[in-house]
């Protein structure tokens, strides 16, 4: 069947915003759901829309572009962003560099504050780290200083604010400052990580332990790790196993097992004795561990593998697609890539075939259509699992 058509683009990228990014040649593009070109195959890289607006790159620089493509951020900058599928604007402004210089700019492309920074933070909770020869230091969204440089964070991602208070570094130890610069928890600890849920990692000599947002230690260090806090529950592991703690501190679920992923949905995948099993949040056994692979839930299903075969379960532990697969990825607008015999193809939440397994790679589902690559090119069915008449060439 795959050598019904050809497929006419050299890459893709899923749609979002109504359009999807295309690689024609060695240039990259845009198109819409009718396959009309949108935006003009010309730029080195691309990502995906957000609110309206998406990244683009060219000969090293990069910036922003609207849905017609004009330039709302010359491609100047040569900060890429972390992740090309977001927009890096945060709390309205983005960094960019330029030379050695870092600064930021709103979403006219206006430099608000100057480039004039060895490094810089996003902005978070109204505030961004910046770097002078003097250390870090936090600015306002006018570029005021707020916090005299002075903090020795080796990582610009670390330097920002949580929950109303930001991880510092002094002499080697981490302590904590609130906005004002005030020093509310003393740089005592050997490192530690930001505020969740009013929880603190931190850790003493090799062993981790959790404080609250006045420094009061409420997990003494007697873990080899610590996980930050989510739904009131935090992933531990001590001398090799796993297990979780509540945020006051309780042991809520004995490490015990050889390996644990974080809950999802009420439900967290969990290694035992070589099996893999899903627990409650109150540590009870809800699908017993009878699988020698997992993943945790999403869209009300999970992925669980038994000898080599992939295929779906629910959380009443009821397998709703068999398994029967080598592969499998998660669900998508509601179908899921699987695959059989090296290839892959698409399944719903049934299990009914909705694409047969022909497709050399998949990159899922998005508003309607999946990516799929054929015979070395990309293009896009629709949920009935036929190719779009553009994507033929």
């Amino acid at each position: 069947m795959a050598g019904l058509w050809k497929l006419r683009f050299d890459g893709v990228r899923i749609f979002s915003d109504g359009l999807a990014a295309v690689k024609q040649g060695d240039k990259w593009g845009y198109i819409d759901k009718s396959g009309r070109e949108m935006v003009e195959a010309q730029y080195d890289d691309a990502g995906g829309f957000v609110k309206g607006m998406a990244v683009v790159g060219l000969g090293g620089n990069w910036g922003l572009i609207d849905k017609r493509g004009q330039e709302l951020v010359a491609v100047a900058y040569e900060y890429r962003p972390p992740a090309l599928k977001e927009a890096p604007f945060y709390d309205g402004l983005a960094v960019v560099k330029q030379g050695r210089y870092y600064g930021f700019i709103d979403k006219f492309g206006r430099e608000v504050i100057p480039l004039q920074y060895l490094d810089a933070s996003d902005f978070s909770e109204g505030l961004a780290g910046v770097l002078s020869t003097d250390g870090w230091g936090f600015v306002d969204k006018n570029g005021r200083v707020v916090i005299e440089p002075q903090y020795e964070n080796r990582q610009s991602q670390s330097v920002r604010f949580s929950e109303g208070l930001a991880l510092i570094e002094l002499g080697g130890k981490y302590g904590y400052i609130d906005k004002t610069g005030r020093e509310v928890v003393e740089p005592v600890y050997d490192h530690a990580f930001s505020f969740t849920e009013g929880v603190a990692a931190v850790r003493v000599g090799f062993k981790w332990g959790c404080i609250d947002k006045t420094g009061a230690v409420i997990v003494e260090p007697r873990y080899d790790t610590i996980w930050a806090v989510s739904g009131g529950l935090a992933r531990v592991n001590r001398d090799g196993y796993y297990g979780f703690i509540e945020k006051n501190g309780r042991e809520m679920i004995v490490s015990r097992y050889e390996y644990a992923d974080d809950f999802r949905e009420g439900l967290a995948a969990l290694k035992n004795r070589g099996q893999w099993g899903f627990i409650d949040a109150r540590g009870q056994e809800v699908i017993p561990f009878q699988y020698d692979d997992a993943r945790y839930f999403s869209g009300g299903l999970a992925a669980v593998m038994r000898e080599d075969k992939w295929g779906y379960i629910d959380k009443n532990g009821r397998e709703v697609v068999p398994l029967q697969f080598d592969d499998v990825k998660f669900f998508s607008d509601g179908l899921a890539a699987v695959m059989r015999d090296g290839k892959w193809g698409y399944v719903d939440k049934t299990g009914r075939e909705v694409a047969p397994a022909i497709y050399d790679n998949t990159f899922g589902f998005a508003e309607g259509l999946g990516a799929v690559k054929c015979e070395g090119q990309w293009g896009f069915i629709d949920v009935r699992g036929e190719p779009t008449s553009w994507s033929l060439g």
